[in-house]
């Protein structure tokens, strides 16, 4: 058994027109969709935030914390002192 190409050959097209891709509902969906959530996400990520933006401590790894509590020794000045 042999199996033989068809005569037909494919469509001639420009450089510039084999270089589209083809554009469908299906495109538009999926940008429209992946817009909406991302819109969407930007929206909750604002609403979580806090409501509250002072200096108070909001939660862990949040709190200050003075140098006095780990009785470490004074640093050194990294420039000598002038005589």
């Amino acid at each position: 058994m042999t199996l033989e190409t068809p005569d037909v050959s494919p469509p001639v097209l420009s450089a510039t027109k084999a270089r589209q891709g083809l554009r469908g509902v299906h495109i538009f969906w999926l940008l429209l969709i992946s817009t909406a959530l991302a819109v969407i996400g930007m929206i909750a990520a604002w609403v979580w935030q806090p409501s509250n933006h002072d200096n108070k401590a909001n939660g862990p790894g949040q709190e200050q914390v003075s140098g006095d509590t780990f009785k470490a020794p004074t640093p050194v000045s990294p420039t000598p002192p002038d005589h």
